[in-house]
């Protein structure tokens, strides 16, 4: 009995497409590790009290010079830059380990509103940066929805 040639083939395929889909699997489970190591993200919560909007974001270990905070109409976007430069030595004169690290991390918060700079605030203090900025009642519009 002659080996049947379709089923064959449709062996062969599905065994090359289980393959495939492994790999690809595998592969995008590999780069998602690999963008989230090459753009980390920190946590940044909003939320709004009766005049403000507050935006808080956790930063440990991070110091206020390496913070840079930009009003984009109606965005605030928090930028930080973390360089590390690791040097350790065997003895005063010959250098046995060295180690250099930049690391850039950045958010964007949209508001519904155009953001005022000149009444925004930003304090920063134990790895907390907290950024209020007041409500722009004036540029908000409702509309009257008829019948």
């Amino acid at each position: 009995m002659a080996p049947d040639k379709e089923n064959f083939s449709k062996r062969r395929h599905s065994s090359f497409d289980d393959l495939l889909n492994s790999m690809d699997s595998f592969l995008n489970g590999s780069f998602n590790h690999f963008n989230s190591f090459m753009n980390p993200k920190f946590v940044v919560q909003t939320y709004e009290t009766d005049t403000n909007v507050v935006i808080k974001a956790e930063l440990p270990d991070i110091n206020r010079d390496q913070i840079q905070l930009e009003i984009i109409r109606n965005q605030v976007r928090i930028s930080v830059e973390n360089d590390t430069d690791l040097t350790e030595k065997k003895d005063s004169n010959k250098q046995l380990f060295n180690q250099q690290a930049s690391q850039r991390m950045e958010r964007t918060i949209s508001l519904p509103f155009i953001i005022s700079e000149e009444d925004t605030k930003a304090r920063y203090r134990n790895g907390i940066l907290k950024i209020s900025t007041p409500k722009n009642k004036e540029t908000r519009k409702f509309i009257k929805i008829n019948e």
